[in-house]
């Protein structure tokens, strides 16, 4: 072997406990911000309603039905289809909720 080979077993004193790693930040998913292409009006519970060009942060994807809000109002949430939005290239960002 050569005399700079280190064994990590040689850096801990026989007996001792490992000491547990510490825990890794909780990272925050991004939340991505789409555009509305088209008007989606809904009476349907649940659904959100917007109009074309509102900002809308997307919070979940499932299959064709995205849930999300509406960035200039915020109260304004709920699901709609994926199709009715693209992503807003001039926000692309991560947006910590507050």
């Amino acid at each position: 072997m050569p005399v700079n080979f280190v064994c990590s077993e040689a850096m801990e004193p026989r007996g001792s406990t490992p000491t547990e790693a510490p825990e890794a930040p909780a990272s925050e998913a991004p939340i991505l911000v789409y555009v509305a292409v088209y008007q989606y009006a809904s009476t349907e519970a649940g659904d959100l309603s917007f109009e074309a060009g509102e900002k809308i942060l997307v919070t979940k994807k499932e299959s064709d039905w995205w849930t999300g809000e509406v960035l200039e109002d915020r109260s304004r949430t709920g699901v709609f289809p994926f199709n009715y939005v693209d992503l807003d290239m001039t926000a692309v960002r991560l947006i910590v909720a507050s």
